[in-house]
């Protein structure tokens, strides 16, 4: 193990040994830092030789950043004003002078839910989500051991108010935090910083939740201008439904085109509940036809158009 000065090209190589792994019959190898290194950002490299003679080297983590660590010199404390300076600066100077001294950090954070990843995810109804990301200095190397702040705001017409978090980096300034079911919101990563270290934040990333609806349908089989009966309930966890009810549109599934187009909106009751009825016409021959129920968006409701399962029912018509 080898380590040089940012911009550098001397290597110099550090006393090595090896320690026992976590794992029984495994090894690691193990470079102290000099305790005497002056204050800058410092590359680390890996190189390992086999029996055969190959060699191999590396200046990167396992999760593929660079191996490099800053090391920042001590803080140094506002001086004392001399004579007649204090009324003139007043402590605000002072306390500008220290910002001025603290170095920049980088914070970055993304969402994700199975494949999805990015600042912008939708979920289903009833699904949580994970938040990860890393802490970094201006250099790329990660900051361990800092607290950050997770803020996450429901969407208007949610119950639940702001909910504030505190977690930690890891060891390379990676932090994971799981975010729990509920309605859609927004998410802000913040840094307050720390002595020598400058405040970091990220903008806030959106976890879209699509909302929940039930739909049943009978009779499944009848004939062109007979009436079917549509039924279900919207779910509406962690939010109140709307005055006039929630929203609800009933789609029907066109084959030729593989678009959802609506038949009819209706709206539930206060528990969630709706009905309405279809008349089909014009039909010739027999059809199916693919309904579902969709919770649609409006003010004050915080969840995505969410969509039910779809129901199959069978229309006879005569033949033409």
């Amino acid at each position: 193990i080898a380590y040089k000065r940012l911009n550098s090209e001397r290597w110099i190589e550090l006393p090595t040994k090896r320690e026992n792994g976590d794992a029984a019959d495994t090894k690691r190898l193990v470079a102290p830092v000099p305790a005497d290194l002056e204050p800058g950002t410092y590359v680390f490299r890996v190189t390992a030789v086999d029996g055969a003679g190959n060699t191999a080297s590396s200046t990167r983590r396992a999760d593929g950043t660079e191996m490099a660590l800053r090391k920042t010199p001590p803080p140094v404390g506002p001086s004392r004003p001399a004579a007649g300076q204090a009324e003139e600066h007043g402590e605000g100077s002072a306390s500008a002078d220290a910002t001025r001294t603290r170095a920049k950090t980088r914070l970055f954070a993304r969402l994700r839910w199975r494949h999805r990843r990015g600042p912008r995810v939708t979920v289903p109804f009833g699904a949580g989500a994970a938040l990860s990301g890393r802490l970094l200095n201006a250099d790329g190397a990660g900051l361990s051991g800092r607290q950050l702040r997770v803020v996450s705001r429901p969407s208007r017409g949610a119950l639940t108010g702001r909910r504030v978090e505190a977690i930690r980096t890891g060891r390379h300034g990676g932090f994971h935090f799981a975010l729990p079911a509920g309605p859609s919101r927004r998410i802000t990563v913040v840094y307050k910083g720390d002595p020598g270290l400058a405040s970091a934040r990220r903008p806030a990333l959106a976890l879209r939740v699509r909302g929940a609806a039930t739909l049943n349908a009978a009779p499944r089989g009848l004939r062109t201008g007979e009436s079917v009966r549509l039924w279900g309930r919207v779910s509406a966890r962690g939010a109140p439904l709307p005055r006039r009810g929630k929203l609800v549109a009933i789609q029907y599934y066109e084959n030729e085109a593989r678009l959802w187009r609506p038949v009819l909106v209706t709206r539930s009751d206060h528990s969630g509940r709706f009905h309405a009825r279809y008349r089909f016409r014009y039909i010739v021959g027999t059809a199916q036809i693919r309904l579902r129920a969709v919770a649609l968006a409006e003010e004050r409701w915080p969840y995505a158009p969410g969509a039910s399962r779809p129901v199959t029912v069978e229309v006879r018509g005569s033949v033409g």
